[in-house]
């Protein structure tokens, strides 16, 4: 089964623009990626930061809205490791983004990237979670949100 590619051109120049911007603003040591997918984005945060930590259980049906919920994550956790593999900077926790809260220390990240479950209260739920792990003036950024009330 091919992974389909799930950052066309344009995605890609607008995460590279928003990394460039940061770089402007906060220290680029250490950034988390929540819903890392297949890696596209952690290997452009590669580029840009010290330390990346991409978390994903990379698990089925989180969202019946959400094709990329429905495919074969065991393909897509091999895409990841494939994209990956020489990049020594990114570290993945296999966990959902509340269960590797702990894993960090309050105001140790200077960007979060939010692009796990895209349902709003599953968003809300990720930005109120990882906001005391963000450091003062850190990023809290993220993607594919819908037409929420």
């Amino acid at each position: 089964m091919n992974i389909p590619i799930m950052r066309p051109a344009h995605s890609i120049k607008e995460v590279r623009d928003l990394y460039e911007w940061a770089k402007q603003r906060i220290d680029m040591n250490l950034c988390v990626e929540i819903g890392t997918f297949a890696g596209e984005n952690a290997v452009i945060m590669s580029e840009y930061f010290k330390k990346v930590y991409t978390i994903d259980p990379w698990k089925n049906d989180y969202d019946q809205n959400d094709l990329a919920s429905s495919v074969n994550f065991n393909e897509v956790e091999k895409a990841f490791k494939n994209r990956t593999i020489n990049i020594n900077n990114i570290t993945h926790i296999k966990k959902t983004a509340e269960e590797a809260l702990n894993d960090f220390e309050n105001e140790s990240v200077d960007l979060v990237y939010i692009d796990g479950n895209h349902q709003e209260n599953a968003v809300i739920k990720d930005i109120n979670s990882w906001r005391s792990k963000v450091k003062k003036n850190g990023i809290i950024a993220g993607h594919a949100y819908r037409d929420w009330e």
